[in-house]
């Protein structure tokens, strides 16, 4: 089974603690939804796992190993994916050349005059299935930066699934979709539940998204854990009443259409 876990994990922001002392275990077999308010840590607590940041204390452990000390890079071949909630791509590369980087980057192989035949046919083959199950092979030869907005919020999950990782991190994956665009991330990431042995983790606000996805919702408010459990248990609870109803202090977003 494999398993990531945050320890105690901390991180202060000019003397304001954003995630303060966050202890979480997340198996492989589970898709687990973060969710809270604006401002309560979700992205930030992604950020310290996926390591763009440094915690002030605690430990981020990878079936056991250590690797809090770990750059970004070390962290994806370690077996760390991230989507980002703003589109991260080449823009000028094509929908093929992007999905490619990320294949060889897996493979840790570089294409050259040597290598072409034998180590690249077996790349573009590799390139060309991820296109295929995003449905993205018919336009592979389009600029990154001409896409609709749809077509590379799927190209990033495309650049994910191209690195064949044992953690998924979406952060927000469908933000800025149209209702019908939607619909097709949430399948992708359907999909992926059913490989063996991932873990995916999942930021979202949207109800809709979680109700279809999720196997467990972790509640994050003000930076700490406020609720951990089944989905229909927790949308029952009073606390999370209170983020989504309005009933305390704590509130989340509106749900985009």
């Amino acid at each position: 089974m494999q398993t990531i876990e945050t320890q105690a994990l901390s991180v202060n922001f000019g003397g304001h603690t954003v995630v303060d002392e966050v202890s979480c275990q997340f198996d492989s077999g589970a898709l687990t939804a973060i969710v809270g308010p604006n401002g309560a840590g979700k992205t930030t607590y992604f950020n310290l796992i996926s390591g763009q940041l440094a915690p002030s204390q605690g430990k981020i452990l990878l079936n056991g190993q250590d690797i809090t000390s770990l750059s970004v890079h070390q962290r994806a071949r370690s077996g760390i994916g991230r989507a980002f909630q703003l589109t991260n791509l080449f823009p000028k590369a094509t929908v093929h050349e992007n999905v490619r980087i990320a294949v060889q980057s897996r493979a840790r192989k570089t294409l050259d005059i040597l290598g072409l035949y034998r180590d690249g046919r077996d790349i573009y083959h590799m390139t060309d299935a991820v296109l295929e199950q995003v449905g993205l092979y018919s336009i592979r030869t389009q600029r990154a930066q001409t896409l609709s907005h749809g077509d590379q919020r799927k190209l990033e999950v495309a650049l994910v699934m191209a690195l064949d990782p044992s953690v998924y991190m979406f952060d927000e994956p469908t933000a800025g979709m149209s209702a019908d665009e939607a619909p097709v991330i949430i399948d992708l990431i359907r999909k992926l539940k059913d490989q063996p042995g991932k873990i995916i983790l999942l930021v979202e606000h949207k109800m809709s998204v979680i109700s279809h996805l999720a196997d467990r919702v972790v509640v994050l408010a003000e930076g700490r854990i406020v609720a951990d459990g089944r989905p229909d248990d927790i949308m029952r609870s009073q606390v999370v009443q209170e983020v989504y109803l309005g009933k305390g202090r704590y509130r989340l977003a509106p749900e985009a259409s």
